[in-house]
Parts: C-alpha cells; sequence; structure tokens
C-alpha cells in the first residue's frame, strides 16, 4: 500500500507541474477509482493552491521591496507567468505544516466565537431564573445548551431569533439546543406555552420530554410534563405528537388536546369551547396593553420597579425611587397594588395622533378622594380619576376643567358612587369624530362632545403631589390597562368588558 501510494504522490505533483505523459495520465485515473485515492488527490490539490498563493505573495512582495524604480506591472505579469513552484516532498510536508500551525488558533477562535453566541433572549416576568449556576432577574441572553428553571414563585418568557415566543411556567426547567433539523426544547418538568412562527422547511421546532416528543410547524400551544404524563393542548395550528417508548404518532389540530403516558391508546380529547375561555382583547389598533402578568420586573424587596407592556412596543413604566414603587399582588387576580399615598409609576407611551382613541381600564379601589385612581397623559390629552362620592372624571378636558365626563345627574354626568371600595370594576371610554362615550362594567353610562386630544407622551400611574389630606398615588389595584389607537364599536366593547372581567 504504501508503494502505492507513494506511487500516487509521484502522479498528482506531475499533474499538479504538468509534467505527465499520457501513460502517467490513464495511470492516474485508474488509481483515482479508489475512493481513499480520491480524497487523498483532492486534498493535495487544495493544498497546492493555497502554498501556490502564499508563495506567488511572498515573490511579488520582495519583488517590490527590491526593484521599487522599476515598472511593477511588466515585472509582476513576467515573473508569474514564468513561475511555477516544485517542491520536494520535504518542503511539501514542512508547508503544510506551517499552514495548519497558522490555521488552527484562527479556526479554535471562529469556533468559539459561533458557540458562544446567544440561542435566545430571556424575560424574567416574576422571580428569578437560574441558568446553569446563575440566578437572573430581568432581561439577558442565554446559550445554546444551557439549561433553565424558574422559580417556584416566578414566570419567565424565551423570544427565539425567528420571533417564536416560549413562556415557561413556575418550576419548570428546560433547556434549548439548536439542530441542523431544527431548535429543540427540552422540557424536564413543569409547563410550556409556546406562540411559534412558521418554521422552514425541515427545520420545525421541537418540544420534547423523556416520554414524548411535539413537532412544530407554527402554531400556539401549551406543553406540560408531569411524573405520570405529558399534556399537549392546541390552540392554532397541527402539531405532530409522537410516544417515544413505541413511536406511536398523532397529528394533534387546534381545539385539541393530547395526553402521553407510557402505554396504552393516544386519544384526542377537545378543549373547552372556546366561549368558556377568557378572550383576547381586540387585537386592531392596540396601541398600549399594560398586563400584571406580563412584564413585572421587582426589585430585591418585591417591589415593582418596572413594568413594560404586551405590545411589540415593549412600552415601559418605572419608578427610580424605591419607596415610591407598588407591590405585585398574585394572590387571586392578578394586580399592581398601589398605597393610598406616595406610589406611582410614570413613562413614555406616545398618545395616537389618529384623533381617535379607547381607554379600557380594571381596577379596584381602596380608598377614594378627590384624585385617587389617578392614571392618564394629563388633562388636555386623556386622564381619569375618581373622588370622594364614587364620581368619575375621564376624557379630554383640561387644566382646571374643560369638556370631560364629571360626576353628575344628567345624561352627559357620570353618576356619584360609579367607583366602588372594594369592588373589582371595568371603566372603557372611547371617543371619536368629536363624540366620547362612557361604559361602566359592561354598560353605557354617558355620551358627550369632546374636543380632539392633544397628543402627549408622559403617561402616569398614580401621582404623589395631591394635598396632604387626600390620598395620591393610585389608592387600590390595577389589572389590566389597554389603549387604542380608534373608537371601538358596541360589539367589540363587550368583548374587551368580557376580557376585563376574566370571565367567559
Amino acid at each position: 500500500m504504501t508503494a502505492t501510494l507513494d506511487h500516487h504522490r509521484a502522479l498528482v505533483r506531475g499533474f499538479i507541474d504538468g509534467t505527465l505523459t499520457t501513460a502517467e495520465h490513464a495511470a492516474l485515473e485508474v488509481h483515482l477509482r479508489d475512493a481513499d485515492i480520491a480524497r487523498h488527490f483532492l486534498r493535495e490539490l487544495h493544498l497546492d493552491q493555497a502554498i501556490r498563493v502564499a508563495a506567488r505573495s511572498q515573490i511579488r512582495r520582495a519583488e517590490l521591496e527590491a526593484t521599487p524604480q522599476a515598472p511593477v506591472t511588466q515585472r509582476l505579469r513576467r515573473r508569474s507567468a514564468r513561475w511555477r513552484p516544485r517542491l520536494g516532498q520535504g518542503a511539501w510536508m514542512r508547508t503544510a505544516a506551517a499552514i495548519l500551525i497558522l490555521a488552527l488558533p484562527a479556526w479554535l477562535l471562529l469556533n468559539t466565537m459561533a458557540t458562544r453566541q446567544p440561542a435566545a433572549e430571556l424575560m424574567v416576568h416574576l422571580g428569578t431564573v437560574t441558568v446553569g449556576d446563575e440566578v437572573r432577574n430581568g432581561a439577558s441572553h442565554i446559550s445554546d445548551g444551557q439549561e433553565l428553571l424558574v422559580s417556584a414563585r416566578g414566570w419567565a418568557s424565551i423570544r427565539l431569533p425567528d420571533g417564536t415566543l416560549i413562556e415557561l411556567s413556575n418550576n419548570t426547567r428546560v433547556s434549548l439546543r439548536s439542530r441542523d433539523e431544527g431548535m429543540h426544547v427540552s422540557v424536564t418538568q413543569g409547563e410550556v406555552k409556546a406562540d411559534v412562527r412558521k418554521q422552514p422547511v425541515g427545520r420545525p421546532l421541537v418540544i420534547e420530554s423523556a416520554r414524548s416528543r411535539a413537532t412544530v410547524l407554527g402554531t400556539r400551544l401549551s406543553f406540560t410534563t408531569a411524573a405520570d404524563r405529558d399534556r399537549l393542548e392546541v390552540t392554532e395550528g397541527l402539531v405532530r405528537c409522537a410516544r417515544r417508548s413505541d413511536g406511536t404518532q398523532v397529528d394533534v389540530p387546534a381545539g385539541q388536546a393530547l395526553a402521553i403516558s407510557g402505554s396504552g391508546a393516544l386519544a384526542l380529547q377537545p378543549l373547552r369551547p372556546a366561549v368558556d375561555a377568557i378572550p383576547e382583547p381586540p387585537r386592531s389598533g392596540l396601541a398600549m396593553w399594560f398586563d400584571p402578568t406580563h412584564g413585572v420586573i421587582r426589585d430585591d424587596r418585591g417591589r415593582v420597579e418596572r413594568w413594560s407592556d404586551r405590545t411589540t412596543h415593549a412600552w415601559t413604566v418605572a419608578n427610580q425611587t424605591p419607596s415610591q414603587r407598588p407591590s405585585l399582588d398574585l394572590d387571586g387576580r392578578a394586580a399592581l397594588r398601589f398605597a393610598p399615598r406616595g406610589e406611582m409609576l410614570t413613562g413614555t407611551v406616545p398618545w395616537p395622533t389618529t384623533g381617535a382613541f379607547t381607554v379600557a381600564i380594571a381596577l379596584r379601589p381602596t380608598q377614594l378622594g378627590r384624585w385617587s385612581q389617578n392614571i392618564g397623559w394629563g388633562w388636555g390629552c386623556f386622564a381619569f380619576h375618581a373622588q370622594e362620592d364614587g364620581g368619575v372624571y375621564a376624557g379630554v378636558g383640561a387644566p382646571g376643567g374643560g369638556i370631560r365626563f364629571h360626576p353628575g345627574n344628567g345624561p352627559e354626568d357620570i353618576p356619584p358612587g360609579t367607583a366602588v371600595v372594594g369592588r373589582w370594576q371595568r371603566f372603557i371610554i372611547t371617543y371619536g369624530h368629536g363624540v366620547g362615550a362612557f361604559y361602566a362594567d359592561g354598560n353605557l353610562v354617558a355620551r358627550k362632545a369632546m374636543p380632539p386630544p392633544q397628543p402627549r407622551s408622559d403617561l402616569h400611574l398614580g401621582r404623589v403631589d395631591a394635598p396632604g389630606n387626600e390620598p395620591s398615588s393610585f389608592a387600590g389595584d390595577l389589572g389590566e390597562l389597554l389603549l387604542y389607537e380608534r373608537m371601538l364599536d358596541p360589539q367589540e366593547i363587550n368583548l374587551l368588558d368580557r376580557r376585563l372581567r376574566g370571565a367567559p
């Protein structure tokens, strides 16, 4: 075999140098029918090309430095035309070794950089997430293969580079690995929910446990793994689920669920009808959506440091003063809880320039006063607050008065007693074509002509500058807060009210 390879190397060098006879060409073709020799032939061709380029570069540089006054172009053309390197076997080996030594550090650097590229973005909304040995809060990057564990009272989400969003419930342990055949999400314990963007052909997203594997092409789903079974629920699209122990596969369409145990038949189960689910709010024209179950970042005292909304804008309200931050209440209905005095959040949220709007608020007052439940961008744009007798001021208006909804007993007024201490309530104000309508708990309370709002961008939740004998701040629990850049019709108002009510 050694003699054959030596003869082959001689033929390769002759081929490279252009000195083969017709008989030697025929002999080389016979050798190349052997796969190992053919691979060796290609390697030597690539190596020869690299050596020629490097050597030609060195010779040109030397010629330029030696004779700078000569016509450069003619000299290089003449030299390169007649130069053909002929390297002995020892020179071949020394040159190849030098190239490998120079190339190895660069390859290692590129490989390390590729390995360290972040695989996804992690956002910790509640509690903490342990990534490897590091406890994290807030936003950060995670790398391929890292394991994540959500704390007992935590909640987090992962956004993949393609926009796919994966939500992680408390006590959930997962890891992400990017493979040639697609992204794999391994769930060791807990529950994940995914809003999956359409995946490339041949590279689906795979969510798997030790018991089953769900292949996702683009859909919305929930995947839970427990000690005795997995459960897959599909709300949009189609998911193929396979039991790993025997390979049994079932396609799960929208509106269906599948329980996967270690044995037994896999049978689809209908999800609860959509009418029994809390509806999603209308999405058309939605400019801002604050939800206490999303985007809440707490400080080391458990107070709400900042709150980001659910739209793609990720508008954020915050407070840099720890003593003025509200708390987060998760016992029962999720809400931000503002003390009667001194707690507020502020941020930049541009008011729509469309001349129409809808504001929807879910709240529970804990104390009423002249400026309690204070929300808005200021009079002249939009403001909302209650007063001692439960009357409500809301709408456009102007500082010191102006045209707005206010407490009273006329058809354009909001009756006293509309805001009630200790009771969850829904208020929706919608405006268009110069007329506003005020809804309380799904009922139309007042309608009134108002001037168009003057757009501003400073949103405040609560206030700290009220008189000393009045409740400032928000003085209550704040659930969801939404802003639309258009007027909603009665059917949409009804749907949004059901959403704020947290009921079918």
